[in-house]
């Protein structure tokens, strides 16, 4: 709805209808399900041990546990993103919904109706 306070997008720009800035957001929330259970991937690699005792089995270990601290982290830190994005898009939904109330209020107050 375009307000003063909420001007129309410029052209080129996105409009949402409220229902499709909830599906985007459930989008990004089956993305940060998706990456949790890469997770559990990493952390089994986060937990790797030699296959043996001599010093290559161990060195071999140490850098595939690294490999997959390091993996897990970034994993952890995509599913902050998606889930950012998500309560973006809900924020972004509800204050729609708010000003189409408002809207609707203000035009009934005018004896008007939508």
């Amino acid at each position: 709805m375009t307000t003063p306070d909420n001007p129309p997008a410029p052209a080129g720009g996105y409009s949402f209808e409220p229902a499709e800035l909830e599906s985007i957001a459930r989008e990004w929330e089956d993305l940060a399900a998706a990456y949790q259970m890469d997770i559990r991937v990493a952390e089994q690699l986060a937990a790797a041990e030699g296959p043996g005792a001599e010093y290559a089995s161990g060195d071999n270990a140490q850098l595939v546990r690294q490999s997959g601290l390091t993996l897990r982290s970034a994993l952890h830190d995509r599913v902050d993103y998606c889930r950012a994005q998500a309560d973006k898009f809900r924020t972004a939904a509800g204050r729609y919904a708010e000003a189409d109330t408002g809207a609707g209020t203000e035009i009934g107050n005018q004896g008007g109706s939508l």
